[in-house]
């Protein structure tokens, strides 16, 4: 099932900030459901989440059908994981400026 972005209220989904396997440092907001994609206003950006399967996340793409964590909600677009290459090695439940990876 997806939702429709505009059911979420962006302000209240939990940070997330990731660090991918290259070194680059992504943030955004993460909620655990699937959010279709036609519904995100123009200039934020949708990646979904994979589950690592010990509760965080292991790998970021434009879509994941298999151990589906969530979305995570960008204001830049993350071009690893739009190729497929998106595999994090950090995270944090924190905004980028106090995530500390």
């Amino acid at each position: 099932m997806k939702i429709n972005f505009n059911e979420l209220n962006y302000e209240t989904l939990y940070p997330l900030t990731v660090k991918l396997d290259n070194g680059n440092i992504y943030d955004g907001r993460f909620t655990d459901m699937r959010v279709d994609r036609t519904s995100i206003p123009k200039g934020l950006y949708a990646y979904d989440v994979r589950d690592e399967c010990d509760g965080g996340p292991g790998e970021i793409r434009s879509f994941i059908l298999v151990n589906h964590m969530g979305t995570l909600i960008t204001t830049a677009p993350i071009p690893e994981a739009e190729k497929g290459e998106g595999y994090v090695v950090a995270y944090s439940y924190w905004p980028k400026e106090k995530a500390n990876l």
